[in-house]
């Protein structure tokens, strides 16, 4: 009975870690929500999470490495694009989009480029705790000057809820073709698996003991940054231009490029952001991608030479807090 009783126990606990398991599997693009699958890679392991960090399923998770029966969806770069999920994000860690641009066709592309970070979102800080975003579907943006052409669109959970286990990636990858785009290649580039270490900080966190903000800090110079693409006018860099800039984070990024980029003059090649202590209205963000960032400006100015560092930045412009 006492051994009925222990594998009664054992299978509840497989269950319920079962029950807890999630998979991207809807793509939305125009205010279009298309079926279950459709133009997303469709994998081979139900809900179940990579866990091996030198696995090339880490790329668009298991069976994932070839889309050849997946449709392509046309994508507007600066166009948005939404990922549900069959249930809410059940486990506390970031959730993290990428791209890659396939050299042919994405259909036979296997994600052995380069990957290029353009979103997060991580917890929130409140008294001493954090919380999380787990919702059951995510938002953002295609770059808009990122060049024309077929990508693999990532969108990676990555569970670090048990401290004691090992943290587990859900993943999935739609096939978009972009249009409308613009030149930029962009920087910050890594390769997946070797993106992410077992020593890196963010990865080890332990989520019941996070009441700072320093694992994922530090997490951000191990993970790619971000790398947001944007335009301003050569009369407008200025401290407050690039208070503006930096202030709001990557969600607002992508307003203030449309706005910019209606100016003349367009001179800024990229903003690439890493970790410094950044709030917006006294709180901070709840992207951990955003609201520790340091602002390093790669300017192309007739006044100016190459800025390459925050201190050239700072005495140019003036002093950024």
């Amino acid at each position: 009975m006492k051994g009925f009783l222990s594998i009664a126990a054992a299978l509840s606990l497989a269950v319920g870690d079962v029950s807890a398991h999630y998979i991207f599997q809807q793509l939305s693009v125009g205010g279009t929500k298309f079926p279950v699958y459709q133009h997303i890679r469709k994998n081979t392991n139900y809900n179940s999470p990579v866990t091996s960090l030198s696995s090339p399923d880490l790329r668009c998770n298991e069976g994932g490495l070839n889309g050849g029966t997946t449709s392509i969806v046309d994508v507007k770069a600066g166009g948005s694009f939404t990922f549900s999920l069959d249930t809410p994000v059940y486990h506390q860690g970031p959730i993290s989009v990428y791209m890659s641009k396939a050299p042919g066709s994405v259909s036979s592309y296997q994600g052995d480029g380069d990957w290029f970070k353009t979103q997060d979102w991580g917890p929130s800080f409140n008294g001493g705790q954090s919380s999380w975003p787990m919702t059951g579907s995510y938002t953002s943006t295609i770059p808009r000057c990122i060049p024309d052409g077929e990508y693999l669109l990532r969108i990676q959970s990555l569970a670090i809820h048990n401290p004691g286990g090992v943290p587990q990636f859900y993943i999935s990858c739609a096939q978009v073709r972009v249009s409308g785009g613009g030149s930029k290649t962009p920087t910050n580039t890594v390769k997946i698996p070797g993106f992410i270490k077992a020593t890196d900080p963010g990865y080890t966190a332990n989520v019941g003991f996070l009441f700072s903000r320093e694992p994922f800090r530090s997490s951000l110079r191990t993970h790619p940054y971000i790398w947001i693409h944007a335009h301003i006018a050569q009369t407008r860099l200025d401290l407050q231009q690039l208070q503006v800039l930096h202030h709001p984070g990557p969600k607002r990024l992508h307003l203030l490029e449309n706005r910019l980029e209606l100016s003349k003059g367009l001179l800024c090649e990229y903003i690439r952001f890493f970790g410094t202590k950044l709030q917006h209205g006294g709180r901070e963000t709840n992207s951990y991608g955003a609201y520790d960032m340091y602002i390093a400006a790669i300017c192309l100015l007739p006044k100016y030479k190459r800025i390459t560092r925050m201190s050239t930045v700072s005495k140019r412009c003036g002093k950024i807090k």
